[in-house]
């Protein structure tokens, strides 16, 4: 980072191997700045860098005249990308979190959220420096959807204890064997363990980093909701169809609904202040209601969709990222990216894959027809059944142009559809395949796959509330 933190010095070099990561199971990443220059992110991707979080700017005053390229190699490269900001509590925090924005986009899958460095006071009081570095926080939030990071020593932190609500943290804490966490945060996402790195493609000293977990439980931090993404407010999130196929309903992350064909429009959650994005919706059996569902597992029940319970307020070690309903529409089942399977009222639990290790995080869940089993599908279109769901079949292994976003399953549940981001659709069973949007020229990616019970077909929906229809499904509208 541009500043230095309370924390300890040693002069040794770190050095990391070619061959892969160092630490064994270790998951490494560097953060990068103008001080490193260019920086061959293919090279440092081959060395076992797994994540970089590029500088935008130090305050609104410097813009750091390399992120753009930093940020473009590394997608190219397939390195998981972050941004982070040199926090100046001098400056206006708005007009800080407005230029991290700007200079950074929309965020798309596989982007980590936003880091505020926290190292100096900038001159102001402990007091004045929290307050604007709460603003910040809030207002990167609503611009993005997602919690942002605060990356922070405890040497420094410590000096005022102080709490930042709504945020992850990123610890500064060097040659030690373990960080201690600052004030104000029971636990870590990532730890700065170094500042003198060395790394194949990086030409300079480098800091280092490490994830606090698996390969794919960052991937799942990455997207923030699996199937969705770090998407923004306006994105529109997933689809219900009513139950004779004759409409639909399409939610957006910040809880809005819109209603098309016969559906009927029960209520949104816009109003509610909720704590995490909206991720998807589920319309109950007869059609005369739906749930909305959120990243930090809180579910909103409209019309006669009942509440059965929640995770909402309930630490969880992975977001949220689906639901399926009980075929009478007694209960529901939430699915969290890292597979955690929650369920309530009349719903079933018959296992979860919390512990086993996946290749990328998980995206969806649906139901059998009876409700005494379902299917859980990953972003890489693994496919893992459990209970009376029949394995069909699975994209595992295989190459694929675009993750997978969504899944559903067919009426007879002998059969499963997986739709990818690029608008492809892969169909195991009796699950027909009628069509993609694969070759058409999205101007956003899909998020979610809807199939009636009664028709042939099934429709998608993208992040900008276009909808594409195929087979028997109609066509009764879009956002677009």
């Amino acid at each position: 980072m541009s500043g230095r933190l309370l924390v300890a010095s040693l002069t040794a070099v770190i050095a990391l191997s070619a061959a892969g990561v160092a630490h064994g199971q270790d998951v490494e990443g560097v953060d990068v700045s103008e001080f490193q220059g260019a920086i061959n992110w293919p090279q440092a991707r081959s060395a076992g860098i797994a994540f970089g979080i590029a500088r935008v700017s130090d305050g609104v005053q410097h813009r750091d005249p390399t992120f753009h390229t930093n940020w473009a190699g590394m997608k190219a490269a397939g390195v998981i990308r972050g941004t982070y900001q040199f926090f100046r509590a001098s400056e206006d925090p708005i007009a800080q979190a407005n230029l991290l924005v700007a200079e950074m986009g929309a965020l798309e899958p596989g982007d980590l959220p936003p880091t505020a460095d926290v190292e100096v006071f900038d001159g102001q009081s402990a007091a004045t420096l929290v307050a604007r570095l709460q603003a910040w926080v809030n207002q990167v939030r609503a611009r993005t959807g997602v919690n942002p990071i605060i990356y922070t020593a405890p040497g420094f932190w410590d000096q005022f204890r102080a709490t930042i609500a709504g945020t992850d943290l990123w610890v500064a804490d060097w040659f030690v064997a373990a960080p201690v966490n600052p004030v104000g945060w029971s636990s870590h996402r990532f730890w700065q363990y170094a500042d003198n790195g060395r790394v194949p493609g990086i030409p300079a000293i480098v800091d280092r980093d490490r994830f606090n977990g698996s390969l794919a439980d960052l991937a799942a931090y990455a997207r923030g909701g699996g199937a969705h993404g770090r998407v923004p407010p306006h994105a529109f999130v997933g689809i219900a169809m009513t139950p004779d196929g004759g409409g639909y309903w399409i939610a957006k992350a910040d809880g809005s609904v819109f209603s098309y064909g016969n559906a009927r429009f029960h209520g949104a959650a816009t109003n509610y202040g909720l704590a995490a994005p909206i991720v998807g919706i589920a319309a109950t059996p007869d059609g005369g209601g739906y749930w909305l569902v959120a990243a930090d597992g809180g579910v909103f029940g409209f019309g006669n969709a009942r509440f059965f319970g929640s995770m909402g307020g309930v630490r969880l070690e992975a977001p949220v990222v689906g639901m399926a309903v009980a075929p009478n529409g007694d209960g529901y089942w939430l699915v969290a990216a890292d597979g955690g399977v929650f369920a309530f009222g009349g719903a079933f639990y018959v296992g979860g894959l919390v512990g086993v290790p996946l290749n990328a995080p998980v995206v969806g869940i649906a139901a059998t027809p009876d409700g005494r089993g379902y299917w859980i599908v990953a972003a890489d279109g693994g496919v893992f059944a459990f209970g009376d769901a029949p394995f069909l079949g699975s994209l595992g292994g295989k190459h694929l142009n675009a993750p997978i976003v969504g899944c559903a399953a067919t009426p007879s549940g002998k059969g499963i559809f997986l739709v990818a981001a690029d608008g492809g659709i892969f169909g195991f069973g009796d699950a027909a395949f009628a069509g993609s949007a694969a070759s058409f020229h999205l101007k956003a990616p899909v998020s979610a796959i809807g199939v009636s019970r009664t028709r042939r077909g099934y429709t998608l929906v993208a992040w900008d509330g276009g909808i594409f229809s195929f087979g028997g499904a109609g066509f009764f509208g879009s956002a677009a």
